[in-house]
């Protein structure tokens, strides 16, 4: 069991929230995560990343917002869990965000049978992070707004001005809010899922390995002057996010060109591939194992849920799924062995 290290700045109530919150983003997280496995706009994408923050990142957050919001609050920390759709053209990001629209528009009602409800109405901010100028032929604020507009979403639209000199980020960023029913109760939960290209994302995590990108929007927040001590590898590096978003419309050029066509073929999974869960059609499971014992009922159960989750871990090419694939087949070769053996005795 992980142990959280003592903190002697902050009140104990402040920990105990925080580790909160933690809890129930990773609740969510993994929930959300089942859900947009499998789905066009996760096939479509370059890549496909995921993260908690843990308690001592969301306490750390808290802290340095309160220097500008005393009132600031764990719950107040909407990128607790979060998700990167990482596409390969800038051209693919308003595409990739309609298809995420469109999916939680006609699937998102009925999530783990019933124990989170996701509609349109649940998304609470779009932000456009960008970086050129509204009438730039390559930006992409205009065709997102068009989308927002046919979906009646243009309200929840915070940001769509090119960034000031702190920042050269360029992203969309949409905040999911919604409660999530646990133990009786509703708590109120978030997530951020974000769009953006390759060669975004491959800036972002050079200049996030720096330390670069979050000291600039630490001095953003705080409306204080950069330390202007060393920073010749910073000015490189704000020259090497130039380079990157001239590649990034290279890119989207060639591939106009060359007659690339982003695939839209309807968001939803493909069910003949898409692992059946234990836990749904409740009736007919019931029925097929009514001769089972409570204690093997829950094993087997068990055993499918190390299935799925191996099935999760192979679509996103993690090094667990053969480790995960063969111990489930370990526990329903255990189960088989069991059976056959009391039909023998």
């Amino acid at each position: 069991m992980t142990q959280h290290p003592p903190f002697d700045d902050g009140p104990d109530d402040l920990d105990k929230s925080c580790m909160l919150a933690s809890r129930q983003a990773e609740r969510f997280h993994g929930i959300v995560k089942e859900f947009l496995y499998g789905t066009v706009p996760i096939k479509n994408a370059y890549a496909f990343k995921d993260r908690v923050k843990p308690f001592t990142d969301i306490r750390e957050k808290v802290l340095r917002k309160r220097k500008i919001r005393p009132s600031y609050e764990p719950a107040d920390v909407k990128d607790a869990s979060g998700f990167r759709i990482v596409c390969l053209f800038n051209c693919d990001i308003p595409r990739a965000l309609e298809d995420v629209i469109s999916l939680i528009k006609t699937e998102g009602k009925n999530i783990k049978g019933g124990m989170v409800r996701i509609g349109l109405e649940d998304i609470k901010e779009i932000e456009i992070h960008n970086n050129r100028r509204e009438n730039d032929p390559h930006s992409i604020v205009g065709k997102v707004k068009d989308i927002l507009d046919r979906e009646d979403l243009r309200s929840k639209l915070v940001k769509s001005k090119p960034q000031p000199d702190f920042s050269s980020y360029s992203s969309v960023h949409v905040i999911l809010e919604t409660n999530l029913l646990d133990s009786g109760r509703r708590f109120l939960v978030a997530t951020e899922i974000q769009l953006r290209s390759v060669f975004e994302e491959a800036w972002s995590e050079i200049s996030h390995r720096l330390g670069y990108g979050p000291d600039k929007r630490a001095a953003a927040e705080q409306a204080v002057p950069l330390d202007k001590s060393d920073e010749r590898w910073k000015i490189h590096l704000d020259a090497l996010k130039a380079l990157a978003d001239g590649c990034a419309q290279y890119s989207d050029n060639i591939a106009m060109e060359a007659g690339y066509s982003y695939k839209q073929e309807g968001i939803r999974k493909d069910k003949t591939l898409e692992p059946r869960s234990i836990d749904s059609d409740a009736d007919d499971w019931q029925a097929l194992f009514k001769d089972v014992s409570s204690e093997r009922f829950h094993r087997l159960k068990f055993a499918f849920s190390e299935r799925n989750r191996a099935e999760a871990l192979a679509q996103v090419k993690d090094g667990k799924a053969a480790a995960a694939f063969l111990n489930a087949g370990h526990l329903f070769e255990a189960l088989l062995r069991e059976t056959e053996a009391q039909g023998h005795g």
